[in-house]
């Protein structure tokens, strides 16, 4: 485990992140993978700018599985 997600896993430990049974985060961050590590459930609550993020990125990989030409 790297310093910086030593560090996130201190900091959810000190402050009992996901005590309650659940953790709910905001933003698609790399916390996400050291939460899932953990025995909780986690939710997350995706904004605009992320959807449309992984709207494009679906886009790109159905382009790149496509047989033919490029279309744009």
């Amino acid at each position: 485990m790297g310093e910086d997600a030593s560090y996130w896993q201190r900091h959810l430990t000190t402050h009992h992140a996901g005590q309650a049974g659940l953790l709910h985060l905001h933003h698609l961050t790399p916390l996400h993978g050291i939460a899932q590590g953990g025995r909780r459930p986690v939710v997350t609550t995706l904004h605009g700018t992320e959807l449309k993020f992984l709207a494009h990125a679906l886009r790109r990989l159905r382009l790149a599985d496509a047989p033919g030409p490029v279309r744009r």
